[in-house]
This record gives C-alpha cells, structure tokens and sequence, in this order.
C-alpha cells in the first residue's frame, strides 16, 4: 500500500528527491515504449 497519493508523493516520503523520481519515472517509461515496438513489430510476438 502507498503512503500517499499521487505516486510521486509516496516516493518522496521514502527519501528520493524530485529529480530522481522524474529519471527514473522516464527510465521505466522508456522500458516500456521500447518494449511495446518490439511487441508491435512482431519480434517479440515470434518468440512467444
């Protein structure tokens, strides 16, 4: 369970300062992006 609403906040009660939430925020969405095209141009559906 979080500590508090929105997201962010929660992070920021661990300790992580602002910065660090919005790089690591951007890392984790990137992951994903790069995981979506993957998925969407069938390399990954052929492994599957």
């Amino acid at each position: 369970v979080f500590r508090m609403s929105p997201l962010h906040h929660h992070f920021e009660l661990l300790g992580w300062g602002e910065t660090q939430i919005v790089t690591r925020f951007w890392i984790i969405h990137g992951a994903g992006l790069a995981f979506l095209a993957l998925f969407v141009q069938g390399i990954l559906w052929k492994a599957v």
